[in-house]
């Protein structure tokens, strides 16, 4: 059964594809005592991300042999194998509840998971863009208004960066519209911007408190203009500003009833461009601002030395 390009997986796939990591991991658990918990259940995981690839562009695992690990599991829940029965159990059960299939798409429902999903997304779209000429580019919308911490300092920002620099080089666009809740966006949103725009971004900022847009901000969206590909960011806290806690995928840019090119359409009519040297040139005043505050607690600190 041929998924390209389409979402419609049941649930019964589903499960398989979740005993197909399960199967996996059946001859590692002999070596337990060599492993923790939380890194068998990353590699699970990361197992299952991996075959997100086969959701977009391949095809499913045969049925027979998602039955047959299906079984091997079974069996080996069925003996006494001590905590390791409960070790398989519980990932079991964590990753039944993090992957969500619908008709429409799916979702991931762990943070590091729902991250880790959106740099394999990023990688695919980086690939088909490889698979057009540059006169042909396929454009990418972003809205970002959750935690910035993606795009910082972290395992992902710089894979990130250097995929996204891939897709520019090839020939791909990126407009992204980084929200606020200041009128101005702050050092943080600056120093993110600039990365951005050093890998080939144009970089938009709108101000959340202006409430020219209806919308609450609470979740976030990227969409491929010529394929539609869609992912929605969604923050647990349902508030702007939040982290990341869940990422959605579908095949067209609709979310709750929202027509996500109409929204992403309102939002860039009232955000404003970030140029480089504008940037640059407002990140040299955060950085005088700090020395001077610095020099001055200095000078009020020496005289205080007798």
């Amino acid at each position: 059964m041929s998924t390209k390009g389409h979402f419609n997986i049941s649930h019964q796939n589903a499960l398989r594809l979740s005993f197909i990591a399960l199967g996996i991991v059946l001859e590692t658990l002999k070596f337990a005592h060599l492993l923790n918990e939380d890194v068998i259940l990353a590699l699970l995981l990361a197992f299952i991300l991996a075959c997100s690839e086969d959701v977009f562009e391949r095809k499913l695992r045969s049925s027979h042999a998602t039955d047959d690990i299906a079984r091997k599991v079974e069996k080996f829940l069925s003996k006494k194998h001590g905590i390791l029965n409960d070790l398989l159990d519980g990932v079991h059960n964590e990753l039944v509840s993090v992957v969500k299939i619908s008709e429409k798409g799916f979702s991931f429902a762990h943070q590091a998971i729902a991250l880790h999903s959106y740099a394999e997304f990023w990688r695919l779209i980086k690939g088909a863009q490889e698979e057009r000429t540059k006169s042909n580019p396929l454009h990418v919308h972003a809205l970002h208004s959750c935690d910035l911490d993606v795009w910082q300092e972290n395992f992902l920002s710089s894979r990130l960066y250097e995929i996204q620099r891939e897709f520019s080089f090839n020939g791909g666009s990126t407009t992204r519209i980084l929200c606020g809740r200041a009128d101005e966006p702050d050092e943080e949103t600056l120093k993110a911007a600039h990365k951005m725009i050093s890998v080939g971004v144009e970089v938009r900022y709108y101000s959340i408190r202006s409430s020219h847009v209806d919308h609450n901000f609470a979740w976030d969206f990227m969409y491929v203009q010529e394929t539609g590909k869609t992912v929605i960011w969604s923050s647990f806290s349902r508030r702007n500003g939040g982290a990341i806690d869940e990422a959605t995928y579908h095949d067209e840019p609709k979310y709750k009833n929202a027509d996500l090119r109409a929204l992403w359409k309102d939002i860039h009519k009232y955000s404003v461009s970030m140029d480089a040297s504008a940037v640059e040139a407002k990140l040299a005043w955060f950085s005088g601002i700090r020395l001077a505050q610095l020099s001055s607690t200095t000078s009020t600190g020496s005289g205080l030395i007798t």
